[in-house]
């Protein structure tokens, strides 16, 4: 796999007022143009789905990374309502797929072909709280160090998932629990940072173990990156999304 970060960037509709304003973007496959300004990346418009930007650019290194043993990971970065969550999620068209559920086809497809462990988690980042968005009642998760295998959350659960269904349930499970979130607790979606995670391990012939992990990273938006909330919330995610990329993890253990 190469070593290189691939960066797109996807623009969402423009507004009333961005339309009177006459803001120009134009896209291509290898640049986007905002007024005069040009910028050497892939650049997709409003009606490009999610789908072929996942074949474009995700599917490949998925399933190279199931295969090989290799972490993943896909962050949405952008400003508070740029369309990240769009992307990530199913809009209600059973014809768009957002890039969750389109990697869940992906996984389950090579499922098949060997005997495999899925496992799902959901993390939300406020300030330096975490919370497992799937099992909320245990809202005592910390960040913990082991001398060999670095920073993991010993409390996050991960849960085992048998199909397509069942990982999109849980999604959608984690979604409505970071929704009650920002009603009861008063943690606003706009300033915390989401982290879902895929675990797929399988043995080869050798019986040696392979295990992959796929991180969806739903970033706060940027509008926001002076705000004191945020700034200490994108400090707890820079530990997690560096020990995301680290090749060694806690047999046993559900971590991030």
């Amino acid at each position: 796999m190469s070593e290189r970060i691939p960066v797109l960037v996807r623009v969402r509709p423009a507004t009333e007022a961005e339309q009177k304003d006459r803001n120009v973007v134009k896209c291509s496959q290898d640049r986007i143009t905002v007024n005069d300004k040009t910028y050497p990346l892939p650049g997709y418009g409003p009606d490009v789905s999610s789908e072929k930007i996942y074949t474009d650019h995700l599917m490949t290194l998925v399933l190279q990374g199931i295969s090989r043993g290799i972490n993943v990971g896909i962050l949405c970065v952008g400003q508070s309502k740029s369309g990240k969550s769009h992307s990530l999620a199913s809009p209600s068209s059973a014809q768009q797929q957002g890039l969750v559920a389109l990697t869940a086809d992906s996984v389950f497809s090579h499922v098949e072909k060997q005997h495999h462990f899925v496992g799902v988690s959901y993390l939300n980042i406020y300030q330096e709280k975490f919370t497992d968005l799937l099992n909320p009642a245990d809202q005592d998760i910390k960040v913990k160090s082991h001398p060999n295998f670095g920073q993991y959350f010993e409390e996050l659960s991960e849960i085992h998932v048998k199909s397509k269904p069942d990982l999109m349930r849980l999604f959608d499970q984690g979604n409505k629990v970071r929704k009650i979130l920002e009603l009861e607790q008063s943690i606003p979606g706009t300033k915390s940072h989401v982290i879902f995670k895929i675990t797929c391990e399988h043995k080869t012939k050798e019986q040696r173990l392979v295990r992959s992990q796929i991180f969806f990273f739903n970033v706060a938006g940027l509008n926001h990156s002076k705000d004191h909330d945020v700034s200490n919330s994108l400090t707890s995610l820079q530990s997690v999304v560096l020990e995301s990329g680290a090749a060694k993890r806690q047999t046993g253990t559900a971590q991030l």
